[in-house]
């Protein structure tokens, strides 16, 4: 019952960045005209397809940013305030998103997500400048490490200290790119 929305939960990021592709074209240097960056062979034209594309690409960003975000943190918002998160029904469906976390972390995949988010969103509109880019994407890292060593999210340290070596490796990463 939960593939539907493990799937869209954890492929978010790539999700997003495809459907901002569509809706974008860019005018690179050497193209003479406006091109899709993924595919810079294909012009950015107004034909039928195009158009079917970018409403397709629409529908789904609207899915993904309401339908799964509201729909998802208010049904569990109620499973919390009448205390079913474990029930086996409720683990089975949702438990994907928080049987890691303590108590007072299960909204950390949501952190997640939305730091995931936050980085495709950076690389789509500050495409022009790498060095604001590069930036951003360090203070994202950087506040969601800080949030990381405050609320310590995973019951095991373990968890806690893979988590925290990733941000620091991506932090690095992006420095040093």
């Amino acid at each position: 019952r939960s593939s539907h929305l493990s799937f869209v939960m954890t492929s978010m990021p790539a999700l997003l960045a495809y459907c901002i592709s569509t809706l974008t074209c860019r005018k690179l240097v050497g193209a003479d005209s406006r091109v899709y960056v993924e595919s810079p062979a294909d012009k950015c034209e107004d034909t039928d397809a195009s158009k079917i594309v970018r409403a397709v690409a629409a529908v789904s960003l609207v899915y993904i940013g309401l339908i799964v975000s509201c729909v998802g943190v208010y049904h569990l918002r109620t499973l919390l305030r009448h205390n079913r998160l474990h029930a086996p029904e409720v683990l089975e469906v949702y438990g994907f998103m928080y049987q890691l976390y303590h108590s007072g972390a299960l909204y950390w995949n949501i952190v997640k997500i939305v730091k995931q988010a936050a980085l495709v969103l950076i690389g789509q509109v500050l495409w022009k400048a790498p060095f604001a880019q590069a930036l951003a994407s360090i203070t994202v890292l950087l506040a969601v490490g800080a949030a990381h060593t405050r609320v310590l999210p995973f019951i095991t340290p373990s968890h806690n200290s893979i988590e925290a070596v990733g941000l620091a490796a991506s932090v690095l990463t992006v420095f040093l790119g």
